[in-house]
């Protein structure tokens, strides 16, 4: 399919047009009580279509076929009038992008041709993985994505990519005991290893926080595990980077670019080329991909900004474009993440004292995303104390209801270990925040 081509045949003078075509197929194999109790395949394919008239107005629909797409057009057309207006906004230039990896294009076509017999191994294995020393593998999910996605405008711009994914992800119980193992990957030997992994993790945390303990209130240093920080990053502080909160002022980010926010060690980059994580050559809107920093040695130095959230910024669009997600083609695009990659520079955390060790944790919907204020509850912890007089000591505990700030707790904080790890998204090193108040249970 010519993308390049259908925009020439279907732009007019007075409107830009853009075309995002997405083509996909998906696997899904289903667990229940340690067995595979279903499977489901689906192939996904369609136009995502916005135009944009002379006073910055866009307009979206979508439709499932090229000979729907004169119709769209003319649908969203009509929905250039409910739109506000943004003067000299048009859609991105083209760009050079970066280059694929070729391990990139190999690992898509192996997952491609991965074979149902095969994704149901790899499924068995996670399963089991999660089942180890009595665990059950209670309920959860695998899934082998491929896909197909292009993007042309009549700004001349054309990007085209090919991958897939795999995703597994388990609720593992022991008793009364519930543990979760995630992962995700473009690498099939990787998503391999990783997946069992983590089931592994979550069996052995199943079965360590049997006969958790009651926590007394007060003030904790606490290590967050990946788990538990991408948690803390993407639900309760990125949300004051997203473009739209800017716009509308209900970030405590917006009219503080370059301020100093968080900890001189602290930096946060949202990078979708690092090929640690899940690496894409342009964004939802055909921008290049290339590393934004959002925080440079505590300073807020970017915000996640597609093209249309910084024109209507302005002079106060921090840190340029880039950052357009799109859930598929039926949803407008919209400012988002990708790769969260975290540095953190000093010294390291003083691991001979008392702390808590979280593993993860529940009720992030009811923080406050604007301030930044949250509680929730950690049933995956440990109390620990390097300095007992028995060499050690490491005991669940239970119901820890943990209440802070996450930006004064990323103003109080050190690296545990110089080594960054990943999960899903992110890429970082466990973290230790000192002093955060915690409301034991009985």
């Amino acid at each position: 399919m010519d993308l390049e081509t259908l925009v020439r045949r279907h732009g007019t003078d007075s409107l830009g047009l853009e075309l995002y075509h997405e083509k996909s197929t998906e696997t899904s194999f289903f667990c229940l009580n340690g067995s595979i109790t279903s499977k489901e395949s689906r192939e996904f394919e369609g136009f995502g279509i916005r135009v944009c008239d002379r006073d910055g107005r866009v307009g979206f629909s979508y439709c499932q076929s090229e000979s729907q797409l004169a119709a769209a057009i003319r649908r969203a057309a009509g929905m250039v009038g409910h739109s506000p207006g943004c003067l000299g906004y048009s859609f991105p230039q083209a760009g050079k992008y970066p280059s694929s990896p070729s391990w990139l294009d190999s690992e898509a076509r192996e997952i491609g041709c991965l074979q149902p017999s095969g994704a149901m191994g790899m499924f068995n294995d996670f399963i089991s993985s999660c089942q180890e020393g009595g665990t059950i593998a209670l309920e959860g999910g695998f899934s082998v994505e491929s896909h197909e996605h292009s993007i042309a405008n009549s700004n001349g711009l054309f990007a085209s990519s090919a991958g897939g994914s795999l995703s597994a992800s388990m609720q593992t119980k022991f008793n009364d005991n519930s543990a979760y193992a995630m992962h995700s990957s473009q690498r099939l030997g990787d998503f391999a290893a990783g997946s069992i992994e983590e089931g592994r993790k979550s069996s052995l945390l199943a079965r360590e926080i049997a006969d958790a303990r009651a926590l007394p209130s007060g003030k904790y240093d606490l290590l967050f595990e990946l788990p538990a920080l991408h948690s803390l990053l993407s639900e309760i502080l990125l949300p004051s980077f997203d473009g739209d909160s800017i716009l509308s002022k209900s970030s405590m980010l917006a009219g503080r670019a370059g301020e100093r926010m968080f900890s001189e060690s602290f930096t946060l980059l949202d990078d979708p080329a690092d090929l640690r994580g899940f690496f894409a050559a342009f964004d939802g809107e055909g921008v290049p991909s290339s590393g934004k920093r959002l925080v440079e040695n505590g300073a807020v130095s970017g915000f996640l900004l597609d093209s249309r959230a910084a024109c209507l910024l302005g002079k106060d669009a921090c840190g340029g474009i880039g950052n357009c997600a799109r859930n598929s083609f039926q949803s407008m695009p919209s400012c988002g993440e990708s790769n969260l990659v975290v540095s953190a520079s000093g010294g390291a955390a003083d691991m001979a004292g008392e702390y808590i060790e979280i593993h993860s944790f529940h009720g992030t919907h009811t923080a406050n995303t604007t301030t930044g204020d949250f509680s929730v509850i950690s049933d995956l912890a440990f109390w620990c104390n390097p300095k007992s007089p028995a060499g050690g000591e490491r005991v669940p505990v239970k119901n820890v209801m943990i209440s802070g700030n996450a930006f004064r707790l990323f103003n109080a904080f050190s690296p545990v270990g110089g080594n960054q790890g990943r999960f899903l998204n992110l890429i970082s090193p466990r973290i230790m925040f000192e002093g955060v108040e915690i409301v034991g249970s009985t």
